[in-house]
């Protein structure tokens, strides 16, 4: 869901930190979602396996992360460091799929 990696508002309350990610390899990636929108407090570890090709997650986190940055904090900011918000994500989606000649009205962020 686009909520576990953005914020609504300044305190979101669900969000994916960088300090709870861990590169356990070149080979996978683990994400710990600590608080999540059906989170019965106990947290869900994601085991990400790296992939051939372009698309690997592993990999494009790792260059994600050279420019980026490691400092801890919302995995997904903005070149001034503050926290990408849904509204802005939303809005950015929308522009893709307008480009793409898809309308937004048929694919939104919550359907994913």
């Amino acid at each position: 869901r686009v909520g576990e990696f953005t914020i609504t508002n300044a305190s979101g309350p669900h969000h994916t930190d960088v300090s709870v990610l861990s590169k356990d390899s070149t080979e996978s990636l683990s994400i710990t979602m600590n608080s999540y929108k059906h989170c019965h407090h106990s947290p869900t570890v994601l085991h990400i396996a790296a992939q051939d090709g372009i698309l690997c997650p592993v990999a494009t986190y790792q260059k994600y992360i050279k420019v980026r940055g490691p400092s801890k904090g919302p995995l997904f900011i903005c070149p001034n460091n503050a926290p990408v918000t849904r509204s802005f994500f939303i809005n950015q989606f929308n522009i893709a799929l307008r480009w793409f000649k898809l309308d937004p009205q048929v694919l939104q962020g919550t359907q994913f």
